[in-house]
Parts: C-alpha cells; sequence; structure tokens
C-alpha cells in the first residue's frame, strides 16, 4: 500500500508537472501574440502623458472628476466591446458612430494615436465624411502628432482641396444649418493646420531652401497662407499671437459653452476656443519655436504691404470688432473682451522691446560688413523675399 501510495503520488506529481509544462507551452503562445486594445491604450497613454518631467498622471481620486474618469473609461470599454461584437453584417452608421465616440474618447485622453486609427477607420466606412465629425479631430491629431507628410496628404485630398478653395474665395462665410457650421470648423482647421505646416518646413526646417526662386516662393506662399487664414477667422490668429494675454482669462481646459448659445459673428468666438483649446492646436503653434508669435504678429497685425491698395474709406482695424457691450451678453464675450485688453498692453509691451533691440543694434553695427561684401546668406534671403519680408524683420 504505500508503495503504491508512493506511485500515486508520484504520477499526480508528475501530472502536475505536466500540467505546468503545458501552461508554459499556453503562456509562450499568449507571449507572442499581438497585445490587446485595453493593454495599447494604456501603454500609449503612458507614453503620451509623461510630459510633467516624465512622471506618470495620478488619477482622481474623489469628486466630480474622479466620477467623470470613471464614466469615461467605463464608456470606452463598452464601445470597445461594441465594436468587437459587430460583424461584417452589422450596418455601417453603427460601426461608425461607435468609432466616432471611441476616437473623440481617445483624443481627450491623450491616446492620440489609437484615436487616429479610430478616425481613419470611420472614414473607410464613409469616405465622403458628409458630417465632418471625422476629417477635422483626424488632421488636428496628425499635426499634433508631428506626421506632417500624412497631413500634407489630407489637405491636399477630396475632403479638404475644396474646403481651402472655397475659404480663398469666399472666407468666413457660415451656412446657418449645423452641417455648416461643422464645415466652417473644418474649413478654419484646414487654412490654419496648412499655415502651420508651411511655417515649420519655412521658418523652423528651412527645407524651402533649394534655389532662390523656390525660397521667394514658398516665403510668399507663408504670408499668404497666414492672411487666408486671418481671413477664415480672426479671433483665431488673436488667440494664438496674444495668448499670453488671454491665457488667464480663458484658460486652456476650461469647460466651454455649448455651441447652441453663439449665433452669427460670436459663433466665431466659440470657434476659435475650440480649434485652439479642445483641438489642442494652440499649444501645437507655440511649441514650432520661440518667435512664432512675434513672427506671426508681424506679417498679420503690422505688416504694410504697397502692392495692395487699400479702398477708400475707412481703413479696417487690425482685430476684428466686438459687439459693444450690453447687459446680459455672453460670459465668453466678456471675458474676450478683459482678455483683448490684456493683448493691447501686451502688443504695447513688445513693439517697445522690439524698438529698444532696434536701437541697441544701430544702423550698420552688425550688418554693415555684410552689406559691403553683398555675399551674405541673410542678404541673398532677404533680396529673394522683397521688401516686405524685409520690414517684417526676416
Amino acid at each position: 500500500r504505500s508503495g503504491g501510495g508512493g506511485g500515486g503520488r508520484g504520477n499526480q506529481a508528475g501530472g502536475r508537472g505536466h500540467g505546468r509544462g503545458r501552461g508554459d507551452r499556453a503562456g509562450g503562445r499568449g507571449a507572442a501574440s499581438e497585445p490587446s486594445s485595453r493593454k495599447r491604450g494604456r501603454r500609449e497613454a503612458l507614453e503620451a502623458s509623461k510630459a510633467a518631467d516624465g512622471k506618470r498622471p495620478r488619477h482622481h481620486h474623489g469628486g466630480e472628476d474622479a466620477v467623470a474618469e470613471r464614466k469615461q473609461r467605463m464608456r470606452m470599454k463598452i464601445l470597445q466591446r461594441q465594436l468587437e461584437r459587430l460583424d461584417a453584417t452589422t450596418a455601417g452608421s453603427e460601426r461608425r458612430a461607435a468609432l466616432l465616440e471611441l476616437g473623440r474618447l481617445n483624443a481627450t485622453t491623450g491616446r492620440t494615436r489609437m484615436a487616429v486609427d479610430n478616425f481613419r477607420a470611420a472614414l473607410d466606412l464613409e469616405c465622403k465624411d458628409s458630417d465632418f465629425q471625422a476629417r477635422t479631430q483626424l488632421l488636428c491629431l496628425l499635426v499634433e502628432e508631428a506626421r506632417p507628410e500624412e497631413a500634407v496628404e489630407l489637405l491636399t485630398g477630396h475632403l479638404f482641396a475644396p474646403l481651402l478653395t472655397r475659404a480663398k474665395a469666399t472666407p468666413a462665410k457660415l451656412d446657418s444649418d449645423a452641417n455648416g457650421k461643422a464645415a466652417s470648423l473644418a474649413t478654419t482647421a484646414a487654412v490654419y493646420s496648412r499655415a502651420m505646416l508651411k511655417y515649420i518646413k519655412v521658418m523652423v526646417l528651412g527645407e524651402h531652401r533649394t534655389d532662390p526662386k523656390n525660397a521667394a516662393l514658398e516665403e510668399g506662399q507663408l504670408h499668404s497662407f497666414l492672411q487666408e487664414a486671418k481671413a477664415q477667422n480672426p479671433f483665431v490668429m488673436e488667440l494664438l499671437v496674444f495668448h499670453p494675454a488671454f491665457e488667464s482669462h480663458l484658460p486652456e481646459g476650461s469647460d466651454l459653452p455649448p455651441w447652441g448659445d453663439f449665433e452669427g459673428e460670436l459663433w466665431q468666438l466659440r470657434e476659435a476656443l475650440e480649434y485652439c483649446h479642445h483641438l489642442r492646436q494652440a499649444s501645437v503653434w507655440l511649441e514650432t519655436d520661440d518667435v512664432v508669435r512675434r513672427f506671426v504678429r508681424k506679417s498679420v497685425f503690422e505688416e504694410d504691404d504697397g502692392d495692395l491698395a487699400e479702398p477708400a474709406g475707412e481703413e479696417e482695424p487690425p482685430l476684428k470688432p466686438l459687439p459693444a457691450p450690453s447687459r446680459g451678453e455672453s460670459p465668453l464675450l466678456s471675458r474676450w473682451r478683459r482678455g483683448r485688453e490684456a493683448a493691447m498692453e501686451l502688443w504695447g509691451a513688445e513693439l517697445s522691446e522690439d524698438g529698444d533691440s532696434a536701437c541697441e543694434s544701430g544702423p550698420g553695427e552688425e550688418g554693415g560688413e555684410e552689406e559691403e561684401g553683398g555675399e551674405s546668406d541673410s542678404e541673398v534671403s532677404l533680396d529673394s523675399m522683397g521688401a516686405a519680408e524685409e520690414q517684417i524683420g526676416l
């Protein structure tokens, strides 16, 4: 009996050994498989949110923020499971709606790469994107992700090329229906993204200097793109150029009022905040380099282009006028009004600093030898750009 018992225990041990072996092999197969969407989401969120000295962001542990965060995570899990259950026979509209919502949630929580995949999949289901729900988000995410080739391909394709053509012909024309407003936001994102990508190519990377003729051409395009962007929505340009002044009055991340509260010209204020804050494009603009605000300010608000004759009559102000103050006006309009007052002070201070810098350098102190030699790169660049570019200090 004891021998039998020993044999039995041996067999049992052997059985357990075989069980562990099978488990190891199964584990090996699991490790070789693709990570789940949940794991990929966690890893991407961790990578995307290491902005503060490489520290992992802390989750909210109480209050309304914690409740909102839990609801958001639960909603994302539900949408992921819903998409996994849908098969080829499911209507494309149902799958597209889930992809759009999941893409917006991923974008909000910093999972930008997953959001790009979601919006691309939504475009595959409806390539025309007739409600403008996928293309605008996708373009802004590609710009934020520093994927310029894909962003340019999207801008020059069938989704944005007609909008850019229309913006050049009739800027800031807004239809009253919801689809027209969505088209306006898409157009605004397109013209400003195009200007930003051209700024990076010309002013940051200098990739346009293949020859003097091409350099002059692309520098002129940059100036034109900035002017067209301002014509489409001047409040976006104002918010970008004077961002430090508006930051305390309209901080990024604050709750935005509902779209339905704004009609007419006030719609452009709400659209400017949507593009700059909700779509996070203001931070992308300001991270291009240290002089982008100064360059755009001089190009758009201070340059006097002699080739364009002003029509007779009252001169157009550099900043678009706001409606007269009234009792019961929108809180957003009141905050914008205070932000503009701070912007005027900032503008004056920066002009004073520019003047002091010019006085300190003095005429001929730094550029005298270059003018005599006539061979410097800066002189060649200025000659190729013409008088307008020379005036704005390039």
